[in-house]
């Protein structure tokens, strides 16, 4: 499926996942750090999140998270996979 974003671009993800809500939850996610949406990320990212940006760089917290996402200029995320298991969960894309 493909979503535009807030600012510009637009994000695609696998079919099915609107019937999960703990994986529509992960898409907003990226979706709000996408636009910089500061208040999505806070009231849904914990203290301790972890974002890996391959290549590039390791987030260890949520404060991390924000300082980066005011800085990076997303045009497109592409997430391959969004698998959530108990209380595991999981998303990668480019």
């Amino acid at each position: 499926m493909e979503e535009k974003l807030k600012k510009s671009g637009s994000i695609t993800f696998p079919e099915g996942c609107d019937n999960a809500p703990r994986k529509r939850m992960l898409i907003d996610l990226y979706k709000a750090a996408a636009a910089c949406e500061e208040d999505y990320i806070i009231a849904n990212a914990t203290e301790t999140v972890k974002w890996q940006i391959i290549g590039q760089t390791s987030l260890s917290s949520r404060e991390e998270v924000l300082k980066k996402i005011k800085t990076c200029q997303i045009q497109m995320i592409h997430l391959t996979n969004v698998i959530t298991h108990g209380p595991t969960a999981a998303v990668n894309g480019t």
